[in-house]
């Protein structure tokens, strides 16, 4: 059985959690449910919405030439007018890719110069907490794998010019709280 426009705008705005009116008229004295959704925050949200915008626009060119650099690493160093005017002529467009045995040297010196770190205390009262603070770091650093996470990032920068790491709290409160990850 069909149910009415009218109708079936009451029963979404009585299942809906955030009490919106479908009515241009009605939307003044209507109060949001969610702090999110109050004005100040989706002005907030149209702000940080334009800057992203902004920074994908103003970084493409960047990322364009990343993305040369990383092909580059891959074997693909022939731009397609180029690689199609050597077959015209008989030529295969080879490549001895000396920029990937360079980057593969840098990244084998980077993980195999790792080092752990050491906390050292500013007086003899301070020996014992920081010997503490070096075991929670060790710790830390070998559950979320740092090391190779590290190496993930300094390979980025080695090949496009840049790697992030991020450290952060996981929710899960089933797993380790702290991670660091490429």
């Amino acid at each position: 059985m069909a149910v009415p426009f009218e109708n079936m705008k009451k029963q979404l705005q009585k299942r809906s959690s955030l009490n919106y009116s479908f009515d241009d008229e009605d939307t003044d004295d209507v109060k949001p449910s969610h702090p999110l959704d109050t004005p100040e925050a989706q002005a907030t949200l149209a702000k940080l919405s334009d800057w992203w915008s902004e920074a994908k626009t103003m970084h493409s060119d960047n990322r364009y030439q990343q993305s040369i650099d990383a092909d580059f690493y891959d074997g693909l160093q022939w731009s397609d007018e180029d690689a199609r005017v050597l077959r015209e002529r008989g030529q295969m467009p080879l490549v001895f890719n000396k920029t990937a045995q360079h980057i593969n040297w840098l990244c084998g010196t980077e993980r195999r110069t790792r080092v752990d770190f050491k906390v050292h205390g500013r007086s003899d009262n301070d020996v014992v907490p920081a010997e503490s603070k070096t075991k929670l770091l060790k710790y830390v650093t070998d559950v979320n794998k740092t090391g190779y996470q590290r190496s993930k990032a300094f390979a980025d920068s080695m090949k496009v010019g840049i790697g992030w790491m991020e450290e952060g709290i996981r929710s899960d409160p089933h797993d380790e709280p702290l991670f660091t990850r490429h």
